[in-house]
């Protein structure tokens, strides 16, 4: 399967998991129109001054958003690198964090952990991945999905099997 044909059927995939968990959200791809306005005063962190160089179509291997009849309620960006098997999550943003009715509030992290977990597990040869300059404050948040901290503290590093367990205990709780 290709890159483009797991990206696509992850988002299906995403889909279908939200609509069983009974989520009223709406999964669509991240567009580069989409990212430059969360990365241009939307979100909380400038992105794009820290990730400039991904600033690419091509680049959005896995870009998910989260629409809710609100809007735009979260985002998710990962870049797949093929040379080692390894996905680089580097946008987890919600924008709904306050709102504590919402559907997606509380569950964008499961939500993005599902999705990256069933792509890896379409590409041949997938090996984990990496939370890119994870926030202080959600290291031991992370650590909950099978991540642990790079010795250079940059970034958080779960192996596929250590996500396919994450997989399995968000499953339990959020699927009737």
């Amino acid at each position: 399967m290709t890159i483009e044909e797991a990206r696509i059927e992850t988002i299906s995939f995403l889909q279908v998991f939200i609509n069983t968990a009974g989520l009223s959200l709406r999964v669509e791809e991240l567009s580069f129109e989409n990212f430059q306005g969360i990365v241009q005063g939307e979100s909380e962190l400038n992105w794009l001054a820290y990730h400039g160089h991904y600033e690419s179509p091509n680049a959005f291997c896995l870009g998910v958003k989260l629409v809710s009849q609100d809007g735009l309620s979260g985002a998710s960006l990962s870049i797949y690198d093929d040379q080692n098997g390894n996905l680089h999550i580097f946008l987890i943003e919600s924008f709904v964090t306050e709102d504590q009715q919402h559907p997606l509030h509380g569950h964008l992290v499961q939500l993005v952990i599902i999705a990256s977990t069933y792509f890896l597990g379409l590409i041949e040869g997938s090996k984990g991945a990496f939370i890119v300059e994870p926030a202080e404050g959600l290291v031991d948040f992370y650590k909950t999905f099978g991540f642990e901290l790079c010795s250079d503290g940059g970034a958080m590093y779960a192996s596929v099997e250590a996500l396919q367990q994450a997989q399995i205990d968000i499953a339990k709780s959020l699927l009737p």
